[in-house]
Order: structure tokens, then sequence, then C-alpha cells
């Protein structure tokens, strides 16, 4: 049988795109997060891979440096984690069981460090003696290493700066946690994030008028849930 493989990827970066959006019927693999925490003090980090489908299904598993930061050693890297067991094969309606191991002891203690998770399904060869096209989706989710003692994450939050810069308003994370918003709102007006926000960085964002005295954003959280945060705008 000539089988055409036509690969889809499914990118997770909040909870909405893989629980709220509707996949299509050949979507078989699930995991049990959109995002994983890998805690300094354990040993490894499990993930829970489910075959959705009727089909048995295979998988590759594998991490790799978070794409917006390649080049950028402190925050992301090539060879920091390993996928025990990397390839699986799943009866339909099954459960399988993937352990992360942090395999370099020499990630920073400062802050936080950004890779995508990978899986990658693999179709069963059928047995119906015919061209056919099978689709196989790739999910990549964001997998956070997260040092002891950056203390508590809805702590930190409160700690991010709202500033008015000559009529733009300017993010500041003062802390060492990644965190991905989602969007601020103005009186209404929702504006959208395109980056994840690392620690000691800004980012610039024209409000069309001057700035607020508050604004209300929305932070994924370590469940992959949608928080609302509110600031009061420095400098206003």
């Amino acid at each position: 049988m000539e089988m055409l493989i036509v690969n889809k990827v499914i990118l997770s970066v909040c909870s909405v795109l893989l629980f709220c959006v509707t996949l299509p019927s050949y979507a078989g693999l699930i995991l049990n997060g959109t995002r994983f925490i890998y805690d300094e003090e354990t040993s490894r980090k499990q993930v829970t891979i489910t075959n959705n489908s009727e089909n048995k299904m295979g998988a590759q598993i594998w991490i790799e440096p978070y794409d917006d930061l390649k080049g950028n050693a402190s925050y992301t890297g090539q060879g920091h984690f390993t996928a025990s067991p990397s390839l699986i094969k799943i009866d339909p309606g099954k459960k399988v069981q993937v352990n992360l191991v942090n395999i370099i002891d020499d990630l920073p203690k400062g802050h936080e460090s950004i890779y995508w998770l990978n899986v990658q399904e693999i179709p069963q060869k059928s047995d119906i003696d015919a061209p056919a096209i099978v689709f196989a989706q790739r999910i990549k989710v964001k997998l956070i290493y997260r040092p002891k003692g950056l203390g508590e994450r809805y702590e930190a939050e409160q700690m991010q700066l709202v500033l008015c810069d000559k009529g733009n308003l300017r993010f500041e994370n003062a802390t060492g946690f990644i965190f991905s918003p989602l969007s601020y709102s103005i009186e209404g007006k929702k504006t959208t994030f395109s980056k994840v926000l690392l620690p000691g960085e800004t980012i610039l964002s024209d409000t069309g008028e001057s700035c607020p005295e508050k604004i209300s954003l929305e932070l994924i959280n370590d469940f992959g849930g949608i928080k609302n945060v509110d600031f009061k705008v420095k400098g206003k």
C-alpha cells in the first residue's frame, strides 16, 4: 500500500488550544497538560499520553530549544533534557507514561529556562492494499525548568511592572519567572502579545492614546489556564 503521511502541527500556547478547539477526527494522541513545569528538586517529570483514537498509534517524543530563543544559551538549549521512552506504541483507549529527565546539571539557578516538548504521531500501516492519505499530528507544548530558589509564582506575578513611557505601555519582568502574557485590556479594548516575557525583559506596547491608570493583564498559569491580573500603571 502506498501511504502519504501529512504531518499536522498543533502548537499549544494555552489551554484553549487543546481543550476548547474541536480537533479533527484524525487527532489521535492527547497529553495530560498544555505545558509542563520541571522543578529543580525533582528527578523527573512524568507526562501521560493517551491514544484517543480507534487505532493503534506510535509516537516519537523529544525536547528541543524554544524557537524564539535559539542561540540564547541563558534560557534554552540543546541536549538538556531527554524523554524516556522516546518511542512508544499505544493501543486504542490506553495510556503510556513518559518520563522527562534533566541530564545536564548546570542550568541557570537564578531564572527559569524554556523548551519545546514534541510528540509526533507515527501512524500504523493499514491492511488495506490501496493508496491512502494518513494525517499525523505533532503536538508542541512548553517545558519550563524552574530552579528551587525562585519562590512562589503567584507572588512574582504581582512584581511585574507596568509603566507609562511617553504614552506607551512598558511591561517589565523584574522576576526570575518566564511569563506568557496573552493580552491586556483598556476599557474593553484588547491588545494581544506574540511572545513570552523573559526575566529582566521589557516589552513596549503602543496604546494608540495616552496611558490608562490601570489595565487588566491576561496571563497563562502553570496549568495552562488563563488568569486575569490587574495592574496600576506607574508613571501615569
